[in-house]
């Protein structure tokens, strides 16, 4: 009850939560506080919320802080070598 009267009280002020679960990663209104990865969302996607962020008429006051999918690339032409050249450079192998 105490929350539904804190939102209200937020609302009147006109004070707005940014949505963010399932929207793309905007920068202007949102602060990347993590990456996972999740097979049901597609790349740079909103996940979760670690913090509600706030706008003011029209104006972020808050940014929210939130967590990004990026799904993990498992091919095996991308992965590297120890001394991070990619592993299917030859180029430097010829001298």
């Amino acid at each position: 009850m105490v929350l539904k009267e804190l939102d209200k009280s937020i609302e009147e002020m006109n004070l707005v939560k940014i949505n963010c679960i399932g929207l793309p990663f905007d920068p202007m209104k949102q602060e990347l506080g993590g990456m996972t990865s999740v097979e049901e969302f597609e790349n740079n996607i909103v996940v979760e919320v670690l913090r509600l962020g706030y706008e003011f008429n029209g104006k972020v006051i808050r940014p929210a802080l939130v967590v990004v999918n990026q799904k993990r690339n498992t091919s095996s032409s991308q992965k590297n070598d120890n001394d991070g050249n990619n592993s299917n450079n030859k180029e430097n192998d010829t001298q």
